[in-house]
């Protein structure tokens, strides 16, 4: 749902997502043509944009940003080798982090989709990431039993892994 529950986001194996008028269960404008299965999807803030995320093929996947009011897609897709795990926006959303099977965690510019800074490396899957309170820092957990600090910037390690309790 949408904030005030006028709206509903959903998302499909057949690669499109859409949004359906609560009140008749009409289509609202066209299908966001993600063009594989598309496992996630959230609004911003303003819910003037929709992030989908790819996690479900064993090859390259994308992250895609679309305007709300019309499908159309914003930028050119933020790419990763393997499944996307996760996506989210930061909280003034100019950046999108997404992490991913392919063992890392990306930062992208949300006006348009360009990468920001370095991959975040592990050495196996990355199952989560996390922006600090003031978006200074980036914490991904990862199936090599670390957890990681980055800096938010550029993608940059801060201090060493930290290895097993639970990662």
């Amino acid at each position: 749902y949408n904030k005030d529950e006028t709206r509903i986001l959903t998302w499909s194996h057949d690669g499109t997502a859409r949004l359906w008028d609560v009140a008749d269960g009409s289509s609202i404008g066209q299908p966001m043509n993600h063009g594989r299965p598309i496992s996630g999807a959230v609004f911003n803030k303003a819910e003037t944009r929709i992030l989908t995320w790819n996690g479900f093929t064993n090859t390259e996947s994308t992250a895609r940003l679309w305007d709300a009011l019309d499908g159309t897609p914003i930028g050119q897709p933020m790419k990763h080798d393997d499944r996307i795990y996760g996506a989210v926006f930061n909280n003034d959303e100019t950046r999108i982090l997404t992490w991913s099977v392919d063992s890392t965690a990306r930062l992208w510019d949300a006006t348009d989709g360009s990468p920001i800074g370095q991959p975040m490396v592990h050495d196996d899957t990355i199952e989560n990431a996390v922006f600090n309170n003031d978006e200074t820092r980036i914490l991904t957990w990862s199936d090599d039993d670390t957890s990681r600090l980055w800096d938010a910037t550029n993608g940059l390690p801060i201090g060493k892994p930290m290895i097993g309790g639970g990662a």
